[in-house]
C-alpha cells in the first residue's frame, strides 16, 4: 500500500490516478488548529497567548502541518509566544491595520493611504503580506454584508467580528468588488 498526498492532484499521471482511492481533506478551522496549538504548547512547556495561536492559526490557512511549523518558528525552541511576537516574526501588519486602511479608502484619504503605504515599506513587514490581508479584509467584508451568518464562514475573534461589521457598512457591493 502506498499513500500518496499531493495538493496538485492535476499533476498526478491519469496511470496513477486510474489505480488510486481519492480522499480530499478539508480545510481545518482556525479555533481548531489554535486548541490543537495550545495542547502542543502546554506538553512543551512553552506560555502561548490565546491570540497568538489564533493568529498562527489563521495564517496556516487550515494547515495543521503549516501551523506547527509556524509556531516552531515563532517559539525559537521553547520561548514564550505572544500576538506581538507572532505577527513581527510572520510579519503581519495586524486585522486592526488593514481594517484601518481600508477606512481610509472607504474614506478616499489618500494622503493617509500612501502614509500607510510608506510606513509598511519601511518597516519591516512584508508589502506582499500586507496586500494579502487587504483582500482577505475585503473578502471578509463581503462575507459578512451578504450572509446571514457571517461567523460560520469568518476566522475572527469576536471583536475583529465587531470592528469588521462595523467597517463594512463604510462600503457598497460594487465598491468591495
Amino acid at each position: 500500500i502506498f499513500i500518496l498526498a499531493t495538493t496538485e492532484f492535476h499533476k498526478v499521471p491519469a496511470t496513477i490516478v486510474s489505480r488510486c482511492q481519492r480522499f480530499d481533506f478539508r480545510r481545518i478551522d482556525m479555533k481548531i488548529i489554535a486548541e490543537n496549538l495550545m495542547y502542543i504548547a502546554n506538553k512543551e512547556g512553552i506560555v502561548l497567548e490565546n491570540e497568538a495561536a489564533l493568529l498562527i492559526g489563521r495564517q496556516a490557512e487550515g494547515g495543521m502541518r503549516d501551523a506547527i511549523g509556524l509556531f516552531e518558528l515563532c517559539s525559537a525552541g521553547g520561548a514564550d509566544v505572544t500576538a506581538a511576537e507572532v505577527s513581527q516574526i510572520l510579519g503581519l501588519s495586524g486585522y486592526d491595520r488593514a481594517l484601518g486602511t481600508m477606512e481610509l479608502v472607504a474614506k478616499g484619504d489618500m494622503a493617509s493611504l500612501f502614509g500607510v503605504v510608506s510606513e509598511v515599506v519601511s518597516s519591516s513587514k512584508d508589502i506582499s503580506v500586507f496586500w494579502k490581508e487587504l483582500i482577505s479584509v475585503t473578502r471578509d467584508m463581503l462575507v459578512s454584508k451578504y450572509t446571514e451568518s457571517p461567523k460560520d464562514y469568518l476566522d475572527l475573534t469576536e471583536q475583529e467580528t465587531e470592528q469588521l461589521l462595523e467597517s463594512a457598512k463604510l462600503f457598497s457591493l460594487a465598491s468591495l468588488v
